[in-house]
C-alpha cells in the first residue's frame, strides 16, 4: 500500500492533480535551487579571489616562475635562487593608468646567508631594457646568476596597476 508521499514521490496520479503538479514544482525548484548553488560556488572559487588581490603581491608557481601584481611603489623578493639555480631570466609586464614608472630587476650579494644591498641588475641585458620605464607594457630577457633577486617599482606618477610574470630558466630555451 502505498503512502500519500510515495505515491507523490513516483509521480503517481491519485485523483488530484494537484498532488503531481506540486511535486513536478518542487523538482523544478529544487533544480533551480541546486543551479544557483552551484552558480555562488562558481563565483566564489573562481572571481572571488579575482577581486581579493592585495595591493602588491606576488605569486610563486614552480621553481622559477613568479606572477606579481603592483598597485604602489614597492619591492618584491624573490624565492633564494639557490634551489633552482636560474641563470636566464624573462620580465613581462603590462601597466594600466600610470603616466611615469621605473620597474627594475635588482640583485643582492650573499652576506653569509642573507641578501646584501640591492642593486640594478648587473647581468646581461640579453633584449630589452633594464631599469623599464614603458607605461604600457614591455618585455627584457636578462642573463646572469644571482641568488637574492628582487622586483622593484619606484618613480611612480598617477595611479594603475602593474600586472606581470618574471621566468627563470636554468639554461637558455
Amino acid at each position: 500500500m502505498l503512502t500519500l508521499f510515495s505515491a507523490i514521490a513516483h509521480g503517481a496520479r491519485l485523483g488530484s492533480v494537484r498532488a503531481t503538479e506540486s511535486h513536478g514544482l518542487n523538482r523544478a525548484r529544487n533544480a533551480s535551487m541546486i543551479w544557483g548553488v552551484k552558480f555562488l560556488a562558481f563565483l566564489a572559487v573562481f572571481v572571488g579571489p579575482c577581486l581579493a588581490q592585495p595591493t602588491n603581491n606576488i605569486v610563486i608557481q614552480g621553481n622559477c616562475r613568479i606572477s606579481f601584481t603592483f598597485t604602489s611603489a614597492g619591492t618584491l623578493a624573490l624565492p633564494d635562487n639557490t634551489g633552482p639555480a636560474c641563470t636566464y631570466w624573462t620580465i613581462n609586464y603590462a601597466s594600466s593608468g600610470f603616466t611615469g614608472l621605473t620597474l627594475s630587476v635588482q640583485e643582492a650579494p650573499d652576506t653569509g646567508n642573507t641578501p646584501g644591498t640591492y642593486i640594478d641588475w648587473p647581468g646581461i641585458v640579453v633584449s630589452g631594457s633594464q631599469p623599464n620605464t614603458a607605461i604600457t607594457q614591455a618585455s627584457t630577457v636578462l642573463s646572469g646568476y644571482y641568488r637574492y633577486l628582487r622586483i622593484s617599482l619606484s618613480g611612480l606618477s598617477g595611479s594603475g596597476v602593474i600586472t606581470g610574470t618574471m621566468m627563470g630558466r636554468p639554461v637558455l630555451p
